[in-house]
């Protein structure tokens, strides 16, 4: 009787045990919103401003439909197969084409890059690449010296325009020509100066949640005003009405460093001969946008000025951000920034496995094991308890009927 009575009390236990670890389980698996490894981002929110005082062009629109811009160069040095390889080493789908606009010249700085995040990568899992832009320099033995350096990196494009500063949107439109002609697949493109590093790192796990189409995020400039009466800091871009007749421009982003979808970097292209021809690369992508229809993003960490003859700041500043500008490298690689470089993006890839957040299933499962095998257990102990409590009951049972039947019978 007493045997029975316990078991009784210990079934309700049981229930009462395995009901509340169930409800645990229920509140702890439901996803809540999930958190950004990243601070909130803010961008400034200015009105466009209209101003009496701006005077169309009597010369040509800034838009359209016939061609006013035409791109009359040819490709001199193209790689065509460059984008093939990487289809057979990545499925099909390379993640990040990175275009460094650089001169003839800049050899230390093409040296250092391919040391450090250039070249073709597997970045996270995904594929990145890095090709460079150049033109014509009007030194036939330094354009000699192009080829041979192409034949054996096969990372270099080039057309048949003069390499100089006003021509770079010659150069970036280039870029986006071959994007469009031979590597129409690309995830993303990604446009950067040659006196940059970039933590390439930081720049795919970045991507990885952004939109696939339609999509283009860097430093965003939004208001700003031609330069119309210049200083000894910015006289290079002077700008008259003439050559850009509205009081601001579209929106835009420094050419430092942007990135940008795939199709985006086509439609760039194929678009470009319909909008007014600017020397400012960067003002004259973000025209192109604005036709196309394209709202450019803001994100941090595209364009980062640091102190260089600090180590620190270099680190701190590449294992935090994307791109930071450094200088031209005129006399040699820098071995102390490749170490840097090196060193940043080992810690990022720390910092972000030490911040990782599992995804809401997988949040899920992770909480799910553990529990699992605590209410098993917990059952396994119950069920064996009360199968030995059964045994000793069945026992001394088997004795108290023992002990009865060799009792002498009572006589009167």
């Amino acid at each position: 009787m007493n045997g029975r009575i316990w078991r009784k009390k210990l079934r309700r236990k049981l229930a009462l045990v395995i009901f509340t670890i169930t409800v645990g389980c229920c509140l702890y698996m439901i996803p809540s919103s999930p958190r950004s490894l990243e601070s909130p981002e803010t961008e400034e929110s200015l009105t466009d401003t209209d101003s009496d005082d701006t005077q169309p062009s009597h010369h040509q629109p800034l838009y359209s439909d016939d061609i006013i811009n035409p791109h009359p160069y040819n490709f001199i040095i193209a790689n065509p197969t460059r984008c093939e390889y990487m289809n057979d080493s990545d499925g099909g789908q390379p993640f990040l084409l990175i275009l460094v606009k650089s001169a003839p010249g800049d050899v230390y700085d093409r040296q250092q890059i391919r040391r450090t995040w250039g070249g073709t990568q597997t970045v996270s899992g995904r594929l990145t690449s890095t090709l460079f832009l150049l033109g014509l320099n009007r030194d036939p033995e330094l354009n000699r010296s192009i080829r041979e350096e192409s034949e054996r990196f096969n990372d270099i494009i080039q057309e048949n325009f003069l390499d100089a500063y006003q021509n770079l949107t010659i150069k970036n439109i280039m870029g986006m020509k071959w994007v469009a002609t031979y590597c129409p697949n690309a995830t993303y493109v990604a446009s950067a100066d040659a006196d940059v590093m970039l933590n390439t790192f930081n720049l795919v796990r970045r991507l990885l949640d952004k939109p696939r189409h339609s999509y283009a995020e860097g430093s965003l400039r939004r208001n700003s005003e031609p330069v119309r009466k210049p200083n000894q800091h910015n006289h290079k871009w002077l700008t008259s009405k003439e050559l850009y007749p509205e009081a601001t421009y579209a929106p835009f982003f420094p050419g430092s460093c942007f990135v940008m979808s795939g199709d985006v970097a086509a439609d760039i292209y194929y678009e470009s001969p319909h909008v007014r021809f600017l020397p400012w690369d960067d003002v004259f992508i973000g025209l192109v946008m604005k036709r196309i229809g394209i709202e450019p993003r803001h994100g941090k960490g595209y364009e980062q000025y640091v102190i260089l003859n600090s180590n620190k700041a270099i680190t701190w500043a590449l294992v935090r951000g994307i791109c930071v500008l450094i200088r031209h490298q005129l006399d040699g690689v820098d071995e102390k920034l490749v170490e840097l470089w090196k060193a940043a993006v080992a810690k990022s890839q720390i910092k972000y496995q030490s911040n990782f957040t599992p995804s809401p299933v997988l949040q899920s499962v992770l909480i799910g094991i553990p529990i699992s095998i605590v209410v098993i257990s917990l059952v396994v102990a119950i069920m064996l308890d009360i199968s030995n409590n059964a045994k000793r009951s069945n026992s001394f049972h088997k004795r108290s009927v023992g002990r009865s039947m060799h009792l002498r019978p009572l006589t009167y």
